[in-house]
C-alpha cells in the first residue's frame, strides 16, 4: 500500500500538527486510499485467510 515510501512521505504532517493527531489523520487517509484503490490482485484471499484461520 505504501509503495515503498514512508507514511510521512505519503501523507506529510502539517506544520505544528500534534503527533497523535497526525497519526489519526494519516491512518485515515491511508485507509481511504486503500479502499478507493482496492486490494491488489491476489492479496484479498490471503488477507481473508490469515484473519479467518485459513478459510477464505
Amino acid at each position: 500500500m505504501l509503495a515503498g515510501v514512508g507514511p510521512t512521505q505519503l501523507v506529510p504532517p502539517r506544520p505544528g500538527e500534534d503527533p497523535a493527531e497526525y497519526g489519526c489523520r494519516a491512518a485515515s487517509e491511508i485507509m481511504v486510499r486503500y479502499i478507493v484503490d482496492g486490494i491488489p490482485e491476489g492479496q484479498a484471499n490471503s488477507a481473508c485467510q490469515s484473519r479467518h484461520g485459513g478459510k477464505a
